[in-house]
């Protein structure tokens, strides 16, 4: 133990001069984001004892859209204005887990408790599990939040998943560019309503093209929540666009409260296409004008 102590103190003096010279600290630096971001150990504080870690440089990215731009503002000031602040959720497609740490930031700024919230995470990129891990043992958060590595298809057993860049992951027949492919469990909606009690106040759906998956597989968490923000890919694993998830939304005795339309354009495999959120009220579980 003394030696180590010894060897670090004789090491500090030479390497903190190289990081005095320009190139050489640039070059340190660039490997330590490149390489080594974890090790960073960086994290955002928000306040109320919260705070976001960002092991991954592609986090950012999701941190600024519901933090900064906050995507889901108006959708969730909609579920407020019926039914209050969420208080047992589920976020399927979690990836970095920010949405959820949000609703409880959001609930905090309000003064409502957060002991009795409960959110079941589920997203299956494997890059994401140490992050969320992270997220919730930072923030104390294991008595209110559970992370599932699951897949939500409508074929049971293993899937093949493409795990891609900046949040772009989704089952393997879907989406578009450079990918790995690996298999992962996927999760059925028995088992998924076993890991949570029904029924909940609100769904958020961001899984890359599978939400008609979880619109014709999923039943039994469906017509549990109150509220669903999906978001909706025109080349989902259904083929009729944004107007079939439309009609199967209806069809399950939900009505659409808001739409937002992306104004990015999205290429997939050479072919323009659109994405954007439903807001979904379930008339049996609400009342509302």
């Amino acid at each position: 133990m003394e030696f180590t102590r010894i060897l670090r103190h004789t090491a500090a003096g030479p390497l903190r001069g190289m990081l005095d010279i320009p190139d050489i600290r640039r070059r340190v630096v660039f490997d330590l984001k490149q390489r080594h971001f974890e090790d960073l150990e960086i994290s955002v504080p928000l306040g109320f004892g919260l705070s976001a870690p960002i092991s991954s440089a592609e986090f950012w990215v999701s941190f600024e859209e519901i933090f900064f731009e906050r995507e889901y503002a108006t959708l969730l000031e909609n579920v407020v204005s019926l039914t209050g602040l969420p208080q047992r959720w589920i976020d399927l497609g979690c990836h970095a887990g920010f949405f959820s740490l949000w609703l409880l930031y959001e609930r905090f700024k309000s003064g409502l408790a957060i002991n009795d919230c409960r959110a079941l995470l589920i997203d299956p990129d494997p890059r994401i599990v140490d992050q969320v891990k992270k997220l919730i043992a930072n923030n104390h958060l294991e008595s209110s939040f559970q992370f599932l590595p699951f897949a939500i298809s409508s074929a049971p057993g293993k899937t093949e998943f493409a795990v891609r860049s900046y949040m772009s992951s989704s089952l393997a027949s879907l989406g578009d560019g450079d990918s790995s492919v690996q298999l992962v469990e996927t999760i059925n909606t028995k088992d998924l309503t076993s890991y949570m009690s029904r029924p909940y106040d609100l769904i958020k759906v961001d899984i890359e093209g599978s939400e008609f998956d979880f619109l014709t597989s999923y039943d039994e968490t469906l017509k549990s929540a109150k509220h669903v923000i999906l978001e909706w890919h025109s080349w989902h694993t259904g083929g009729g666009g944004v107007q079939q998830l439309h009609e199967l939304a209806l069809a399950k005795n939900f009505r659409i409260l808001q739409e937002v339309v992306s104004p990015r354009p999205v290429t997939i495999k050479g072919k323009p296409e659109t994405c954007g959120m439903l807001l979904l009220e379930n008339k049996a579980l609400t009342i509302s004008p």
